[in-house]
């Protein structure tokens, strides 16, 4: 892993599945909602997580989350209050309820 900030250039680290990496620079760059998978790993809800990975998701979680902590900036990660924020959501509860929790 890299410590540089994810920018559109960014290409797909070979340690995380191109969809969900695609999904990462859609909500970073833009404040596009993710997932339920990534939603869940942004707002550091590893129950979710697991409950809505499939099994490449599952395995590669340690490398995505990894990827998140050195080259995302920290303002739109760690809870659900957070990623309601970076993308717009009016609130954590409206956003948990839209991933389907």
């Amino acid at each position: 892993m890299t410590d540089e900030m994810l920018t559109p250039d960014t290409p797909c680290p070979p340690d995380i599945p191109p969809a969900v990496f695609d999904g990462l620079k859609m909500y970073v760059l833009n404040g596009i909602m993710p997932g339920s998978f990534l939603s869940a790993v942004l707002s550091n809800d590893l129950f979710m997580a697991i409950g809505c990975a499939d099994p490449l998701s599952t395995l590669t979680l340690p490398n995505l989350v990894k990827y998140i902590h050195w080259n995302v900036p920290g303002s739109c990660h760690g809870s659900w209050d957070i990623v309601a924020k970076w993308t717009g959501t009016a609130n954590r509860h409206a956003l948990k309820n839209q991933q389907g929790r």
